[in-house]
This record gives C-alpha cells, sequence and structure tokens, in this order.
C-alpha cells in the first residue's frame, strides 16, 4: 500500500494537532482487524473492578492519577488482540495489562533519554521490542488459548518467530511514538521518539524524520508480513494469532489515537 505522509486513503490530509503542526498519519495495518473479543463488556466490568479495588489506591499515592482508564487499556487492548481467547483467561490478562501500563516504560529506555546516551536505529529496536511488550503478547497466546500452547512452544523455537517479535516491537513502538508526537507529548521522550532517532542519523527536520519513520513502519510490516507467511507453512494457527495480534494492537493505537492518546476515556 502506497501511503503519502500526513495524508489517510480517501481522507483530508491528518495534519496532527494544533499543539504540534506536524503532519503525522495514522498507521493502519495491512491485517483486517477481526474486532473485539465476544465477551468485551464481561472483560471490561472484570479490569474495571479490579483497577478500582487494587490499581487506583496504588495510583492515587504516586505521580499517576485516575483519571487514567486502566481498564480500557487493559480490557480495550486484550479484547482486540485476543478476540478468540478464553474469557476467563482474557480477563485477567486485561488486569495484568493495566498494571503494566501503570509501571510503563523500561528503566533502561528512562536511563537513555536522561543521560543522551547513544541511540540508534537498531538499539532503538533491540530495546523497543521489549519495551511494548511483544514478546509478552506473543507468549500469552498459549495462556488465552490453550489449545495453541503446543504449537506455539514449537513455533517459538524458531528463528522465524524471534523476527517476528522483533518486527512486532518495530511497528508497535513507531506507532505510540508518532502518537506521542501527534498529541503534544514528544517532548517528554525527546531523545528516545522514533523520529529523533532517525533524526540523528539522517539529514532534515523533523517532518522528514516524521516521513522517514512512517516508512520504516510500513517497511517493518512488509517484512512481518513475509515472516508470518513463513511460519504459516508449518504452524498456521499459531500465524493467524499473531496477526490478530499485530492488527488490534494498530487498531487499539489508533482508536486511542483518536480519543487523545492512551489514557483517555473511551468514546
Amino acid at each position: 500500500m502506497e501511503v503519502v505522509p500526513g495524508r489517510l486513503p480517501g481522507k483530508a490530509p491528518y495534519r496532527g494537532t494544533t499543539m504540534t503542526g506536524y503532519q503525522v498519519p495514522i498507521l493502519r495495518s495491512r491485517f483486517p482487524s477481526p474486532g473485539r473479543h465476544p465477551a468485551h463488556a464481561e472483560i471490561y466490568a472484570h479490569c474495571k473492578a479490579f483497577c478500582e479495588d487494587v490499581l487506583h489506591p496504588i495510583a492515587r499515592t504516586r505521580y499517576d492519577t485516575v483519571r487514567g482508564t486502566y481498564p480500557d487499556t487493559g480490557a480495550g487492548y486484550c479484547s482486540l488482540i485476543y478476540p478468540t481467547g478464553r474469557t476467563d483467561q482474557v480477563k485477567r490478562l486485561a488486569c495484568f495489562y493495566s498494571l503494566w501500563t501503570f509501571i510503563d516504560a523500561t528503566r533502561v529506555l528512562r536511563t537513555i533519554q536522561i543521560n543522551r546516551e547513544p541511540l540508534g536505529p537498531e538499539r532503538y529496536v533491540d530495546l523497543r521490542h521489549a519495551n511494548v511488550a511483544a514478546p509478552a503478547m506473543v507468549t500469552f497466546i498459549g495462556y488465552v488459548r490453550p489449545e495453541l500452547a503446543g504449537e506455539l512452544l514449537a513455533a517459538m523455537r524458531t528463528g522465524t518467530c524471534r523476527t517476528i517479535e522483533r518486527h512486532l516491537g518495530t511497528c508497535w513502538g513507531i506507532a505510540l511514538d508518532l502518537a506521542l508526537i501527534d498529541a503534544g507529548r514528544a517532548n517528554v521522550d525527546d531523545w528516545t521518539t522514533v523520529d529523533q532517532v532517525v533524526r540523528r542519523g539522517t539529514p532534515g527536520g523533523r517532518q522528514e524524520a516524521i516521513d522517514a519513520s512512517v516508512s520504516w513502519f510500513h517497511q517493518a510490516e512488509q517484512h512481518l508480513v513475509a515472516a508470518l507467511a513463513e511460519l504459516a507453512t508449518v504452524h498456521p494457527a499459531v500465524s493467524g494469532a499473531v496477526r490478530d495480534i499485530e492488527a488490534g494492537t494498530m487498531t487499539w493505537i489508533e482508536e486511542s489515537r483518536r480519543r487523545g492518546l492512551r489514557y483517555d476515556d473511551p468514546a
């Protein structure tokens, strides 16, 4: 799919918020989203009760606020990436992911940001794919769909699966970083966001770096398409489950970005 920077297919240019003025296109996956889990309302209610009982009391005593809708992050995200998972397992995983969101970024990335340590594209990928929990989300396929546990274990022994996790992490990291720019929050991580990583290694201004980051996303997802096709020749069910994770993640990022980033109340 050809992507014109700053333009959505069939729509007027998406120019970002007035807080930035940059053209930051919304990134969409090549894979169609299967939609939310059929028991999403039940999953959300369970996660909301957990957050009110366990997470919000902690958040009130820290830097965070209970304005953050962790149930939407946990339940909304897990319902999108595991649409065929067993309901009870997805419920528990939604609670776990709400806590993961509260913990947020890795200490390694924060240390790099504070110390202005060198951070090029390769190291960015090395750190970001773990930071956005790509390996964990693939591993949890065996938890939410135990009938695939054996096939998943075999798939995870292959180099193809590790390659897939890196491509997933690259796609998600780029999409989330660009969402930060669009929301006017890029100054929070102005050393470790993908456009700054690209900008330090290439000539041009920030808009050119954003455009290059968009191209990098589409290249990474094209590599993901090829790797998933290779995996499907031996482990088709796992390949399909990973496609759901990619499609669901990109759908969640787009929906969240249109609301104003991850922690705003669901529409």
